[in-house]
């Protein structure tokens, strides 16, 4: 403010008026009355019962955004504290870059549907709800994650007969392979900004994809198997590591897991790295085949001892393990899989019934 009043007391206001707007409209404050009053019953639950979180716990965020008219707009969020700051400069890094979002609303606005604000293609983060599908409070009721361009960018899983996409009208930007406006990959503008500040994205999660998804850990590592990520998990290392593969002939799968024994933690990734692997050689899932694949070998594994803290916004205090285990086959024994899989299917060239 000072240097404003400065620069405009020298005779050139008209040149920086605009920049010294948009300083002043990007602000983090605690909840007053009027938004407490506004968010309860809605996205705040308006229950006697204890929460997990409280309105102390949250913050208001104001921003200035362009949309995809390439006008300035206010933008409405409400986050966690711990991660105010964080979304600010976030949000100034955009704005400065112009980098366009359609809307950004409390999802208030949409009496707290997030189905109703992802088609609208609105950008938001708190809202006290459960994931989809579970008993599970999702990382939104902390106000620790947030869903950006979220029509362009949905969240995509796939079963053994079809593909869910979220929101249900984004089926058209489900494929990532394809170019098109307002696409978050890793290549973006907005995925560096988050990054930067400590957010993972979830189009880099690893049993389903969810590339609006930015979120913020609620956690500490107290202990882990090495000081940085492995290259195989790095984001920013992916395209080496699909170099190496091709180089080497090789085929090489994640799989991640999360358990209060690293043992039992570590297991359980290698056994869902394979399960990626049989699925990939055969096209069915490990539990409808008993083919053996031979040549399998661990390339790699990670892990994490982590502390979960309620006042990080976890749902409880307590401590568990992530890990994430490589298995590789070479392109020969993947081959001599899937031909011991087609000699024991009924499809299969090799099977006895088709002999005459």
């Amino acid at each position: 403010m000072l240097r404003c009043l400065f620069l405009a007391l020298i005779g050139i206001f008209s040149a920086v008026s605009n920049t010294c707007a948009a300083e002043n409209d990007f602000f983090v404050q605690p909840l007053n009355d009027a938004l407490k009053k506004e968010i309860t019953g809605i996205s705040f639950p308006a229950s006697k019962a204890p929460l997990v979180i409280g309105y102390d716990d949250l913050v208001y965020i104001h921003v200035l955004h362009y949309d995809f008219n390439h006008q300035v707009k206010e933008g409405r969020l409400i986050c966690h504290k711990r991660i105010g700051e964080k979304v600010l400069s976030v949000f100034r890094e955009l704005y400065k870059a112009k980098y366009p979002i359609e809307k950004i609303r409390l999802i208030d606005d949409y009496n707290g549907d997030d189905e109703a604000s992802m088609q609208d293609n609105n950008t938001s983060c708190f809202n006290y709800r459960k994931i989809a599908g579970s008993n599970k409070l999702s990382n939104h009721s902390f106000g620790l994650a947030l869903d950006l361009n979220p029509l362009y960018n949905p969240y995509v899983r796939q079963t053994k007969t079809k593909t869910v996409v979220s929101p249900k009208t984004a089926a058209a930007y489900a494929d990532r392979d394809k170019d098109f406006p307002h696409k978050i990959d890793r290549n973006d503008p907005a995925y560096r900004a988050f990054v930067k500040q400590g957010f993972t994205w979830g189009g880099d999660w690893q049993s389903v994809k969810d590339y609006q998804h930015f979120e913020y850990p609620n956690y500490a590592v107290a202990n882990a198997s090495s000081p940085a990520l492995p290259s195989w998990l790095a984001p920013e290392n992916a395209s080496d590591v699909d170099s190496k593969a091709v180089a080497e002939q090789n085929l090489y799968f994640i799989g991640s897991s999360q358990a209060p024994d690293l043992r039992l933690c570590l297991k359980s990734a290698e056994t869902r790295a394979v399960q990626k692997l049989t699925a990939e050689i055969t096209g069915q899932t490990s539990e409808n085949t008993s083919v053996t694949l031979n040549g399998v070998s661990t390339a790699g594994e990670y892990w994490e001892k982590r502390t979960y803290q309620k006042e990080l916004g976890a749902e409880k205090d307590y401590t568990g393990y992530k890990c994430d285990v490589v298995v590789k086959i070479s392109q020969t024994d993947a081959v001599d899989a899937l031909k011991a899989y087609r000699n024991q299917t009924p499809e299969g060239p090799l099977d006895k019934s088709n002999r005459h």
